[in-house]
């Protein structure tokens, strides 16, 4: 029978916000990932919760939605944003800023944006499930 764990946090939109799920969410996924996997996870959610932050509206909540499956960690990040398309970036790297989505997309197994009156950014990471000793 499949585990299937589900964290869900509603983040008011300032400074906090992302530091409070990352380490929520990484402290979720416990011994399912290695180091490196709870780094790339925490350094994903620290970029979307950011984004929902400093572009969705500042009316209502951040919710933040971790579903935690066998070989599988799902993030889904709602705000009161207007939506937008993600479009491909030039590469410019002396450019700070903005690089969020970009390591989403390299770092990420699948992500997705979408827009039903609220904001979803969502991403997932896949990692190998333990050998079965039953």
């Amino acid at each position: 029978m499949a585990l299937r764990e589900r964290l869900v946090l509603q983040l008011d939109p300032d400074e906090r916000a992302a530091s409070t799920a990352r380490h929520r969410i990484v402290a979720a996924a416990g011994e399912r990932l290695d180091g490196e996997g709870r780094e790339t996870l925490g350094l994903l959610v620290s970029e979307v919760v950011t984004n929902a932050v400093r572009h969705g509206s500042k009316r209502g909540h951040v919710d933040v939605i971790a579903s935690l499956s066998p070989g599988t960690i799902r993030v889904e990040v709602r705000d009161q944003g207007e939506g937008f398309v993600p479009r491909p970036r030039a590469l410019e790297p002396d450019h700070v800023g903005g690089w969020g989505l970009v390591l989403v997309e390299q770092l990420a197994t699948a992500w997705g944006v979408a827009f039903n009156g609220r904001t979803k950014v969502w991403f997932e990471l896949s990692y190998p499930e333990p050998p079965d000793t039953a």
